[in-house]
C-alpha cells in the first residue's frame, strides 16, 4: 500500500521476524522497480535480542547472518539504530542517488573536512583529486595556503569573498564527482540567505548530488531551505557518509536489479530432488548430488585389505586417500577414518586396518579407497533451509577450517551466475581464489547448488560439499565430500 502512494519516497520498517518470505520478496522487487528504498530495522542481533523478541512476538527471529545477506540481495538497507533510519530517510525523501561513488569534500575547516574524508573512506566511497582544469580554477581565488586536492579547503578567507559557492559550482558541474560534500557552518541563517542566489547557480542542473555536511547546529529555516533544493543536510562526519555511502550503494543494486534471480517473473520452477529414506554416507551423499554435474576423483569401495590394495592398484598405483564409509559417521578425521597421501600397497594396507578400526562393524559400510585429488583452493558451498527465509546458498573457503575461517556468502536461492561472483568476490580468501583458481567453475557450481536449495524436498535441510576443490584457471572443481542433514536429524 505505502509504494503505491505517489508521495512516498521511502518506506521505514521495524522488523522483529519475516514468516513469508516469498511475500518479502515480492515486496522488495516492487519497491526496487518503483525506486523506493525500503529502510530497514531488524532485531536479534545478540540472543538477549532474539529472546526480547521471541517473548513478545513468541515467533522465531532466525539467523542474523541470513536476514543481513538477504536483505542487501533484495536492495533493502538495513539500519542499526533510529538515527541512521532517519538520516536515511532525510537523504531519500530529499535527493537524487548518485551514479557512482567518487566523492569530493569542500570546506573551509581543515580537520572537519579531513574528519569527513577519514569518515567516507571507511565507508568504501572514493575521494579522487579534482581535475587539473577545475584545479586551477579553484587556485586562482584561494590563498596559497589552502589546497586544491580532495579535501579542497578553499579557507575562510575565500569564503569571505564568494569563493564556497563558486568552489562549488566548480565540483558539482565538473562530472569528476557523483557526490560534493559541503561542510560548512549553517547555525547563522544571515549568512547563507546572502548567498542562496549563488548556491542555487552553483548547484542547477549539476550532474553530481550536493550534500551538507553542518559542523555547527544548522538553522532549522535553512534545513528546510536545502530540502527544497534537493539537498539534505547532516550534523556530524559519520552520519553524513553512512547516508552518502548508502545511497552510493542503493544506486548500485538498481544497476544489477535485472541480475537478481529471485526477482524473475514468474519465478522458474525448482527441479524437484527425491526425497531420502534415511542418512547417507559420503558415497551415497556424492551419488544423491551426481545431477549436479560436479566430478569426484576416481575411486573404488573396498570390504577388506585385499580389496583396498586391489582398487589401489586399478587407480594406477598412485597416492591415494582412504576414508571410512558409514551412514553414522560425520566427522570422519575426527574418529581416525581417514588417511591421505598413500603411496605403496603396504601403506595401503596398514590403512585399511587403521581405517576400519575406527568404527565398529554393524555401521561400516566399508573403506573409499580415492585417487587424491592435484593442488588446487579448497572451498565450501551449501544448499539449506533456513527457517523463516526459505532456501539458501552458501559459498566460502573450505576444508578443514570453515569453522574457524568463518569466511562465507550466502543468498536467497536461486541466485544469477552474477551474484554468484558477487559472493566470491564478498569473502576474505575472494582474491587468493581469483588468482589461483578457476572461479568460473566454482561460480558455475554456486548457481547449481542454489538452484538445488530452491527444489530441496521437505526432508533434507541442508546439502553441502566441503572440500570443493577449486583447480587453477580452466580445470574446474572436484567435489572430495559431501554431506546431506536430514531435517530434525544430524549431518551425514
Amino acid at each position: 500500500y505505502l509504494l503505491d502512494q505517489a508521495e512516498v519516497r521511502v518506506v521505514l520498517g521495524f522488523v522483529e521476524a519475516i514468516r513469508e518470505p516469498a511475500r518479502l520478496i515480492q515486496v522488495a522487487r516492487k519497491a526496487a522497480r518503483l525506486k523506493k528504498p525500503l529502510v530497514v530495522a531488524k532485531i536479534g542481533r545478540s540472543e538477549a535480542g532474539k529472546r526480547a523478541a521471541a517473548s513478545h512476538t513468541a515467533s522465531l527471529v532466525g539467523a542474523d547472518a541470513a536476514h543481513t545477506a538477504a536483505f542487501a540481495q533484495l536492495g533493502m538497507l538495513r539500519v542499526d539504530d533510529v538515527d541512521e533510519m532517519l538520516d536515511l530517510a532525510a537523504y531519500f525523501s530529499t535527493a537524487r542517488l548518485p551514479t557512482g561513488k567518487r566523492v569530493a569534500v569542500l570546506t573551509a575547516s581543515g580537520g572537519a573536512g579531513a574528519w569527513l574524508a577519514d569518515a567516507c573512506a571507511v565507508r568504501g566511497l572514493a575521494l579522487p583529486a579534482p581535475s587539473s582544469e577545475v584545479q586551477t580554477a579553484i587556485g586562482a581565488f584561494i590563498p596559497t595556503y589552502g589546497s586544491v586536492a580532495n579535501p579542497v579547503d578553499i579557507t575562510a578567507q575565500a569564503v569571505l569573498s564568494g569563493g564556497y559557492e563558486q568552489a562549488l559550482g566548480l565540483l558539482a558541474q565538473s562530472r569528476g564527482f557523483d557526490t560534493v560534500v559541503a561542510v560548512a557552518t549553517l547555525v547563522r541563517e544571515e549568512r547563507f540567505f546572502e548567498t542562496l542566489p549563488e548556491l542555487k547557480q552553483a548547484i542547477r542542473e549539476a550532474p553530481a548530488v550536493v550534500v551538507y555536511y553542518s559542523y555547527t547546529r544548522p538553522s532549522p529555516r535553512v534545513i528546510e531551505t536545502l530540502a527544497e533544493l534537493g539537498v539534505p543536510c547532516f550534523s556530524t562526519p559519520g552520519r553524513t557518509a553512512r547516508a552518502v555511502g548508502a545511497a552510493a550503494d542503493h544506486a548500485a543494486f538498481l544497476s544489477r536489479m535485472d541480475d537478481v534471480a529471485v526477482f524473475t517473473e514468474p519465478a522458474p520452477a525448482a527441479e524437484e530432488w527425491p526425497e531420502l529414506s534415511g542418512p547417507l554416507s559420503e558415497m551415497g551423499a556424492r551419488a544423491y548430488l551426481s545431477p549436479l554435474g560436479i566430478a569426484s576423483p576416481l575411486d573404488r569401495l573396498a570390504c577388506s585389505a585385499d580389496e583396498a590394495v586391489a582398487s589401489f592398484a586399478s587407480l594406477g598405483g598412485q597416492p591415494v586417500a582412504l576414508k571410512v564409509q558409514s551412514q553414522h559417521i560425520n566427522h570422519k578425521a575426527d574418529v581416525g577414518g581417514v588417511k591421505l597421501g598413500l603411496a605403496t600397497a603396504d601403506q595401503v594396507r596398514d590403512a585399511f586396518a587403521a581405517v576400519a578400526a575406527s568404527v565398529p562393524p554393524p555401521v561400516l559400510e566399508g573403506v573409499l579407497v580415492q585417487r587424491m585429488a592435484p593442488p588446487g583452493v579448497e572451498a565450501f558451498v551449501a544448499a539449506r533451509r533456513e527457517p523463516l527465509l526459505g532456501p539458501l546458498v552458501v559459498v566460502g573457503l573450505g576444508g578443514t577450517e570453515v569453522e574457524a575461517l568463518r569466511d562465507v556468502a550466502m543468498r536467497l536461492a536461486p541466485v544469477s551466475l552474477a551474484e554468484a561472483h558477487a559472493m566470491i568476490d564478498e569473502l576474505r580468501g575472494g582474491s587468493l581464489l581469483r588468482s589461483r583458481a578457476d572461479v568460473s567453475a566454482l561460480a558455475a557450481a554456486v548457481v547449481r547448488l542454489s538452484e538445488l536449495a530452491a527444489g530441496l524436498p521437505p526432508g533434507i535441510s541442508n546439502v553441502e560439499i566441503n572440500p570443493l576443490l577449486v583447480l587453477p584457471r580452466g580445470q574446474g572443481v572436484l567435489m572430495l565430500d559431501a554431506a546431506v542433514e536430514l531435517k530434525g536429524g544430524e549431518p551425514w
